[in-house]
């Protein structure tokens, strides 16, 4: 059965969402669902979902991040669903072509009937409903255990890794080139030089050589069930100067949310021919807001540099768990610090002397050895964390309740 490409919109209103009543004379009539519509021909997504709710609501839409995707199969058709965050950039929803229309909590999602394609999405969004703590990693020497170049690409190259990055700095240094952009750019030239291929797959393939710090694989399962004993949702975010293609052939990359690394441009033979993406030292903190504000589309600038209210943000900072190895990741730690976070470096065992400035010069909450095993110090510290976050945020609650009385 042929696919039908649907969009649909998560209207947000703080805590509230939109949903619309289908007409009584239509297929699955007076069942519940979201606004949107077919894909049509040389329409985005994003797109065709502001067109429908024009056409539906008479509202113009802010479009954010995608919420999820489903497929459904219905007995009349098979449609892929994308969901999008948004909210209303102007005008107030009328009724157009549905039969009715609500604003709803997530707690109120049980009182009505909705389309059987929405059935996972309304879990998803039950889930999300729960206060969010986001979990932020450096990679390179915070989760594995040394540069994740190191591992396969340099020594493929015919290089150690003290040559590479010799090499590196000094192009960085007599060119007044920015670090990151400058191995990227050695990354390509000397994987020409020894005919190593730079196709997006091979550096991909890269990434199952990579080592990880003890327990760093089992970690993310056993923080998010915690995270949900205190009535938590835990997300796991990167923020690193490595390379992105890397981390997704890692066995680790499916727990992240999101990963914001370097990543290389590629061309019609899926050849490396550009940096797409560069994460130096001091842009890392862009990515903090865009966490907390829930913009996680590197080319919406629009809706990051937007106001939005402290309430109606999706990761406050006080959620916020950063994770690092040393002086590279300090405008991160710092930044989640002093907005009420917590940031913490991690050390390779015995080498407690590299961090322990970054405690003293009061840049870090905590210090603790790399070791995510279960029982670890470090996993103590973060559970302690999560239950000051549980508390904080359960207090915040009461006092809107309150305010609301």
């Amino acid at each position: 059965m042929e696919m039908t490409e649907v969009v649909a919109a998560l209207i947000w209103d703080r805590d509230r969402f939109l949903i619309c009543q289908r007409p009584a004379h239509k297929a699955r009539g007076l069942l519940w669902e979201f606004v949107g519509g077919k894909v049509e021909q040389g329409e985005t997504k994003e797109e065709a979902l502001r067109r429908e709710c024009r056409e539906e609501l008479d509202i113009e839409l802010s479009v954010r991040d995608v919420f999820m995707d489903v497929v459904h199969e219905y007995p009349d058709l098979t449609v892929h669903l994308t969901l999008f965050n948004a909210s209303v950039a102007s005008g107030e929803p009328k009724l157009l072509e549905h039969n009715a229309l609500a604003w709803i909590t997530p707690d109120e999602i049980p009182g009505y009937a909705f389309c059987p394609a929405d059935e996972e999405i309304l879990k998803r969004i039950i889930e999300r409903s729960r206060p969010v703590a986001a979990l932020l990693y450096d990679f390179d020497k915070t989760l594995c255990t040394k540069d994740m170049q190191e591992y396969t690409f340099i020594p493929n190259v015919g290089m150690t890794a003290e040559a590479f990055w010799a090499e590196s700095n000094a192009l960085a240094q007599g060119s007044k080139m920015d670090g990151v952009l400058a191995y990227m750019y050695v990354m390509l030239e000397r994987a020409h030089a020894a005919k190593k291929s730079i196709r997006r797959e091979a550096f991909v393939e890269m990434g199952r050589d990579l080592e990880f710090f003890p327990g760093v694989e089992d970690w993310f399962d056993r923080i998010d069930r915690f995270g949900a004993s205190l009535g938590l949702n835990v997300e796991h975010y990167i923020i690193s100067s490595g390379l992105r293609e890397i981390i997704e052939g890692s066995s680790i990359f499916g727990a992240f949310r999101e990963v914001f690394a370097c990543e290389y441009l590629y061309d019609e033979n899926d050849v490396a021919c550009w940096p797409k993406n560069a994460v130096n030292y001091t842009t890392k903190t862009q990515f903090l807001f865009r966490i907390n504000k829930g913009v996680l589309d590197l080319s919406d600038d629009k809706t990051l540099n937007a106001y939005t209210p402290e309430d109606d943000r999706p990761v406050p900072f006080r959620n916020m768990i950063y994770i690092g190895d040393g002086l590279t990741d300090v405008p991160c730690m710092k930044l989640v610090k002093v907005n009420g976070g917590c940031s913490i470096a991690v050390y390779p065992e015995g080498r407690q002397d590299k961090v322990r400035d970054l405690l003293r010069h009061d840049r870090v909450n905590f210090i603790e050895p790399a070791d995510y095993r279960a029982g670890s110090a470090l996993e103590k510290t973060v559970q302690d964390i999560l239950r000051r976050v549980a508390a904080q945020n359960a207090l915040t609650e009461r006092t809107k309740r309150q305010l609301q009385e």
